[in-house]
Order: structure tokens, then sequence, then C-alpha cells
């Protein structure tokens, strides 16, 4: 926010508050609100996104940093929002199954091991006819044939 958004965003916060409540604050009260909202809490990591989500948009915030709550406070958000809620499920699950074909994905490369699509078809090299002209070329003799593995498939 911009700095003279958080004193619009607390007198924005202050005007939701039933009258009859508001009148019941104290000029300190008051003032320590506005405080407040002047002194946004600092993250390692402040991530906020809006995302198109076919016609309409939703937004995903991610914070991470020291945890400053208190114990009583941590129960109970954790009892006014669960974890374990079916749209929560489903996210995890989806997450999880990106993060996990991403990095198969980059293991496979790193490693170069072979992925779906990405098998090894030798080809036959029919001009060598026996063991020692084969190996001698730095290929492999297998059930009377000469294979090259080094070939590319895509030629």
């Amino acid at each position: 926010m911009k700095p003279s958004s958080h004193s619009n965003a607390a007198e924005a916060w202050l005007s939701r508050i039933p009258p009859e409540i508001a009148v019941t604050f104290t000029p300190a009260q008051i003032e320590a609100l506005r405080r407040a909202f002047r002194e946004p809490r600092k993250h390692t990591i402040d991530l906020r996104l809006s995302l198109p989500f076919f016609r309409n948009w939703f937004y995903l915030v991610l914070l991470i940093g020291e945890e400053r709550r208190s114990v009583d406070r941590r129960r109970m958000e954790r009892a006014s929002h669960p974890l374990l809620t079916p749209a929560n499920v489903l996210f995890m699950t989806v997450m999880l199954g990106l993060f996990l074909a991403a990095s198969t994905v980059v293991v496979a490369g790193v490693f170069n091991l072979p992925i779906a699509g990405n098998k090894v078809h030798p080809a036959a090299i029919p001009w060598l006819k026996n063991q020692r002209d084969c190996e001698q070329t730095g290929r492999t003799w297998l059930n009377d044939r000469c294979l090259d593995y080094d070939h590319n498939p895509s030629f």
C-alpha cells in the first residue's frame, strides 16, 4: 500500500463499525487503530497475485515470515480457518501433482534420464556383419546384429 492509503484503510475500517459501538472508542483507541494501519507487517516473502479464471478473478496471497502470533491466537485461527476443507484439499492435491510433474521433468533433464516419449530405440547397422567389426566402431553386438544406440531418433 502507498503511505497515504494506510490512513484511508484505517478510516474505511472505522467507518464499517456500527455507530453505537464507534462512539464508545476513546481517542487513544482510535489513534491506536490508525497507528496499526500505518505500520504494516514485514514478511520475508510477500507475494500477492490476482489471477483470471474463466470469467472471474481470484487473488492468491503467500506470506512467509517469522511467527509472532500467540499460541492462543493460532489455536483460535485454526478453529475458524480449518486446513482440511474440500477446496483446500483439492488445491493442495493439484499443487502437489504439478510440483511432482515439474520435478520429474527437471530431474530427468539434469540426470539425462529417459522419460515417457524419450525412449532409446537402437538402429541396426546392416553393413557390419560380425561382432569384431561392430565393436571396433563403438557399437553393440546383440542377437547377431550390430546396434547403434547413439543415433538421433528424429534423423
